[in-house]
């Protein structure tokens, strides 16, 4: 019943920042991620529940701003992933700060897993796929591929059912990533509905060596800005 409250409440907040960035790195990386996807009640599955973060990419994405193959995270490659040839989803399970051994359970549940798969509809519920490798970190049919990852600071509990990605590895991508493109990322960072996203956007532009305003001055009544 906690847990039902809890994801009841949870539906009238924003993103917090650990989901805005995976969010992000996920869009950045030709992807159409969603997140908190309600999971009704049913059978086997007694309380409503939500999936932090679904998202789909098809293998044919270009765009002339950071859609160029070398713009993509070289992880995919790593986890099996052919960004030109397969169509990808990722369920994701993310973390802000420390969590347990219930909060991997809840990855890994089968039937989360099994819904999540349905509505990212990538594969039949037919397919091999989906009745026999559910449990796998990287399930693969043909052409079509979906991958489970934690998101989180640190990977406290070593498993293969599921992929790991840290927010520092997030953070890096999107710094490196938005400072490639950065002229153009900073003159339309207002585009975007994320005010994390436009202070990162910006960051590359921000001058490290401002003078600071003397202490004179704000004795005056001076405003430092």
């Amino acid at each position: 019943m906690l847990e039902s409250a809890l994801a009841k409440y949870r539906l009238g907040l924003p993103m917090n920042y650990a989901e805005e960035l995976a969010y992000w790195y996920f869009r950045l990386n030709g992807f159409f991620p969603i997140t908190n996807f309600v999971l009704h009640r049913g059978a086997g599955m007694p309380h409503p529940a939500d999936v932090d973060l679904l998202a789909v990419r098809f293998p044919y994405i270009s765009e002339d701003i950071g859609g160029n193959t070398h713009d993509w995270d070289k992880r995919f490659q790593q986890w099996g992933a052919d960004l030109n040839a397969d169509t990808i989803g990722i369920i994701a399970e993310v973390k802000s700060g420390s969590y347990n051994r219930k909060d991997i359970d809840r990855i890994l549940d089968a039937e989360r897993t099994r819904r999540a798969l349905l509505r990212l509809g990538i594969f039949k519920p037919a397919e091999p796929a989906v009745s026999q490798n559910i449990a796998a970190a990287k399930i693969r049919h043909s052409d079509k591929m979906v991958l489970r990852l934690l998101i989180a600071p640190y990977n406290y509990y070593g498993t293969d059912a599921f992929l790991f990605l840290s927010l520092a590895e997030i953070d890096e991508f999107l710094q490196s990533r938005l400072g490639r493109y950065a002229d153009v990322k900073n003159a339309d960072r207002l585009f975007f509905q994320s005010s994390l996203l436009q202070y990162l956007a910006a960051r590359p532009s921000l001058p490290s060596d401002a003078p600071r305003p003397s202490h004179h001055f704000l004795q005056q009544g001076g405003d430092p800005e």
